[in-house]
Formats: C-alpha cells, sequence, structure tokens
C-alpha cells in the first residue's frame, strides 16, 4: 500500500512537473512563432503537420520498445528529446529549425506517449489507476497554472527565454525520473524464450492488431481518436491567429501575452474544479452512461467551437475558449480511462496507446492542413467553423456504441 502511494505521488508530481515546462513554453510559443519567426496560418499549421508525422511514424515502435525495453527507460528518454528540440527551438527562432524541433520533441512525446499509462497501471493496478488518472488531471492544470504564470512574467521580458527555461526544465525532470522511477514489472518475460528481439516485436505487434479486429469496441476508440485529431489540429494552431484578428489595434503585440496567458490560466481553474466534482464519479465507471456523458460532451464542444469562430467580441472568444478547453480535458480523461479498461493483456498496454496515438496522428495529419488552406484562402474563422464540423461524426459513433452491449 506504502509503494503504491509512492508511485502515484511520483506519477502525480511528474504530472505536475511535465505540465509546469510545457506551459512555460506553449503559452508564448504561437506568441513567439507569429511575432518573432513571422509565420503565415498555413506555415502554423504546417510547423504542427510534421510533429505529427513525427508522431505518426514514431508512435508504434516507441511504444513496443516501451514494451520490451522497459516504461522507466522510454519516459526518461521521452522526457530528455523534449526538452533538447524545445532548447533547439528556443535558441533558434527560423522557421526550418523550428521544424527540426519538432520532429525532436516529437519523438520523445511518442516515447512518453503510452508508456507513463502503461506503467502506472501496472504499479498501482486496474482497479485504483483510475482515480490516480483523475488526479493526475488536476495536478496537471495546477502545473499548467504555474507555467502559465512564468510564461507570462518571463514571455513579457522574451517569450524565447521561457521557451529556453521550459526546454531545461524538461532535462531536469528527465534525471529525476531517471534517478526515482522503479519499475517492478517484469520487463520483457519473453526474454527467456529463445526468440530474437525482431521475432519478439513482431509477435507483440501481431497480438496487438489481432485485439483490435477482434473487438468492435476497440475499432470505434480508434475511430473517435482519428476524427478528434482531425478537428484538433486546425483549432491548436490557430486560435491565437484568430483572437489577434479580433483585438487587433487595440492592444500591442507585447500585451497580447497577458491576453493568451490569461485565458488559459483561467481555463486551468476551471477545469480543476471540475475534476474535483468528477472525482466522486470514479469509483465505478458504467461504460453505458459513460457514452452518454461522453455524447453530451462532444455535442456541446461543438457548438462552443461554431460559437468561438464567428464570436466578435474578446469576452466571447475567452468564455467559448474556456469550455472547449474544459470539454476537452474531460473527454480525453475518461476516453483514456475507459481505453485502459479494455486492455486486456497488460504487457502490451504501452503499444495499445501508441495504436491509438498513431490513429489520431493520422487524423491531425490530415485535418491541420485542410483548416490551414481554409484559413489561408477564406478566412481564420471560416478555418475554425470546418475544424468543428469536422467534429461531428463522433456523436454517431456514440450513438452507436450505446446500442452495443457492455
Amino acid at each position: 500500500m506504502t509503494r503504491h502511494k509512492g508511485t502515484a505521488l511520483l506519477y502525480l508530481s511528474q504530472s505536475f512537473a511535465s505540465q509546469l515546462f510545457f506551459w512555460m513554453v506553449f503559452t508564448v510559443n504561437l506568441l513567439y512563432y507569429v511575432q518573432v519567426v513571422e509565420m503565415n496560418a498555413l506555415q502554423l499549421v504546417l510547423v504542427g503537420t510534421v510533429l505529427e508525422i513525427t508522431v505518426l511514424i514514431c508512435e508504434i515502435p516507441t511504444g513496443l520498445i516501451a514494451d520490451y525495453k522497459g516504461r522507466k527507460f522510454s519516459i526518461v528518454l521521452g522526457y530528455s528529446l523534449i526538452g533538447l528540440g524545445f532548447f533547439i527551438e528556443g535558441l533558434f527562432p527560423t522557421f526550418t529549425t523550428i521544424l527540426i524541433a519538432q520532429v525532436i520533441w516529437g519523438i520523445g512525446y511518442t516515447c512518453i506517449s503510452g508508456a507513463l499509462q502503461a506503467w502506472i497501471t501496472d504499479e498501482v493496478g486496474l482497479n485504483k489507476v483510475d482515480k490516480v488518472f483523475i488526479n493526475s488531471t488536476k495536478y496537471e492544470n495546477v502545473g499548467n497554472l504555474f507555467g502559465i504564470l512564468l510564461g507570462i512574467v518571463i514571455g513579457y521580458i522574451s517569450v524565447q527565454v521561457s521557451i529556453l527555461i521550459g526546454a531545461i526544465g524538461f532535462l531536469f525532470l528527465a534525471l529525476y525520473l531517471w534517478r526515482n522511477m522503479t519499475e517492478t514489472r517484469v520487463i520483457n518475460e519473453k526474454k527467456k524464450d529463445s526468440l530474437s528481439f525482431i521475432e519478439n516485436i513482431k509477435s507483440m505487434l501481431s497480438s496487438v492488431f489481432s485485439s483490435f479486429k477482434a473487438n468492435i469496441i476497440l475499432r470505434y476508440v480508434l475511430l473517435i481518436a482519428c476524427i478528434v485529431g482531425i478537428y484538433s489540429e486546425g483549432f491548436d494552431r490557430l486560435w491565437i491567429s484568430h483572437i489577434a484578428d479580433i483585438i487587433e489595434g487595440t492592444l500591442s503585440e507585447k500585451h497580447m501575452i497577458f491576453v493568451v496567458g490569461g485565458v488559459q490560466f483561467v481555463t486551468s481553474i476551471f477545469t480543476i474544479i471540475v475534476f474535483q466534482f468528477l472525482n466522486r464519479m470514479s469509483e465505478k465507471i458504467q461504460f453505458k452512461s459513460l457514452y452518454k456523458g461522453l455524447r453530451l460532451s462532444y455535442f456541446i464542444l461543438i457548438l462552443a467551437l461554431i460559437c468561438f469562430a464567428f464570436s466578435t467580441n474578446l469576452i466571447g472568444l475567452i468564455c467559448f475558449f474556456i469550455i472547449i478547453q474544459v470539454i476537452r480535458e474531460v473527454t480525453s480523461t475518461f476516453e483514456n480511462i475507459w481505453f485502459n479498461q479494455l486492455i486486456t493483456d497488460s504487457s502490451k498496454r504501452a503499444t495499445f496507446f501508441s495504436v491509438k496515438g498513431q490513429v489520431d496522428a493520422i487524423g491531425q495529419i490530415g485535418g491541420g492542413p485542410v483548416a490551414g488552406l481554409i484559413s489561408q484562402y477564406t478566412s481564420i474563422k471560416i478555418g475554425l467553423a470546418a475544424s468543428a464540423l469536422l467534429l461531428s461524426p463522433v456523436l454517431f459513433i456514440y450513438q452507436k456504441l450505446l446500442k452495443t452491449r457492455d
């Protein structure tokens, strides 16, 4: 029990620290792209597309490595690469070097994607991990608050310095986890067999894909991940430019950091409040109730996305942005809990999550350029509205899920 609590606390501490450093970067990086590097709408989306292509290529290989070599190894390597990528991004403010940085930190992201969920599930047990995931979202959002505040303060002086400090933070986080993480799971139980590394990997991958083929619910999870990826890339890359267009002339570029950071700060506070309430619901999650809740959440999300796209005043934009981001946190967390419960073979858990991440990347690669091109040749608000419409098929999927048996 004590060991489980210590492991959960380590997981929650990395949730806090990783989001602290992420948001020191993310609070300012789009402003960095727009104001310092002077990217246009299409370039902004292309940066995201390069990142998602990297995720697409590396997600499954790094997931297999995490299951075969060890989750601790994969997580430490991942945070090291994320730190290196952000350091290059902050040090060299050119479009080309930023594309290179996306490749490096994208590989790092795929190393931790799935490996973190698989590690904590094996360490504390499937019956206890749901509450850890929900608490993790709260810790992440507290990290967001501090990261946003630091990003605003440091970014007001220099957006580059904020990115560089966040990058160095990730390198220290990797060192901290290397020294303190334990992994009690038997790493690669198949090592005692005569199978080669390649044969083990092939066997593991074949087993995972067979599971998806045999289980229609798992296939629905992948389809939802793809649709979410299709809509999300356009929104994530264009929302700041949309706000900048609406308030153009009323604020200087220097003061945009307060708007961008402030709205993200308030969003994190609301998210913490919402998850404090949802934490009470984590003991026993019934799939039918989960499907109904997620379907309603996505319906509200689509409406909020459309309203955000066509709002013409700052207050309206901020309100709809908060609704959008809080709902995204809710849907992401509970879909991960749902997916985790569907995985029956713990030894391949990281690979399952990597397949899901790869499908999400495919969606982002397809949807991002579409939103970028629409925005480039019409307007950003039309591009954002198109992203909202691309999300709508997810409502029909949850309707079909309600007709399936648990």
